[in-house]
């Protein structure tokens, strides 16, 4: 498309197919050989979309989430943007100026079942039990996709009070290494896979 320089189009069939490009503009020509390659296992276009660390770190609020993914929706999702994520932090009431390491004794909330939830105090919406699904709803009335960045291993907080494993007879003590955490997050264990 002359006007966009957006290159789209269909392959009636799955493989692999050589084209060469022609650029031109004001500064000079340049052409290249490429592959395009159209099968079951690669996205037509890579998955792009806004993460909310770049920005807010570890203290994204709800209302600063909504307000870039109506950015998003808005300004990057007519060139093929469609992720919102929320990333690491947002279980934390006590989140401030990007620095988690500034105390080590930090609990988070967790369910009955020792699985994080979002901080009320930043998260409004999710009180009651909600979790993110009320701000997952209004990503997806934006045409947009959610995503949440989870930690590997168990919150401490769930393995200090020995909360039931949904689906198992286990507890999170029954699970977790406490020999296995993370120098610079150490609010997580570790998980056992023998048991």
């Amino acid at each position: 498309d002359l006007d966009t320089g957006v290159i789209s189009g269909n392959l009636k069939t799955a493989g692999t197919s050589k084209v060469t490009i022609h650029a031109r503009n004001k500064i000079g020509t340049a052409a290249a050989n490429i592959e395009l390659v159209a099968g079951p296992t690669l996205a037509l276009t890579p998955p792009i979309g806004w993460n909310c660390w770049d920005c807010y770190g570890d203290n994204i609020t709800e209302s600063e989430f909504l307000a870039n993914a109506a950015a998003v929706a808005k300004y990057l999702k007519p060139h093929g943007w469609q992720y919102v994520v929320v990333d690491g932090g947002w279980y934390d009431p006590l989140a401030h100026d990007n620095h988690p390491l500034t105390y080590t004794n930090a609990t988070f909330p967790v369910d009955q079942y020792g699985r994080l939830i979002p901080a009320v105090n930043r998260w409004p919406s999710s009180a009651g039990g909600n979790g993110f699904k009320p701000v997952a709803d209004k990503i997806h009335a934006m045409g947009l996709k959610f995503g949440l960045h989870i930690w590997r291993g168990l919150p401490r907080s769930a393995v200090e009070a020995n909360t039931p494993i949904l689906g198992s007879s286990s507890k999170a003590a029954d699970i977790a290494r406490k020999d296995d955490v993370f120098y610079w997050y150490p609010f997580f264990y570790g998980m056992r896979f023998d048991t």
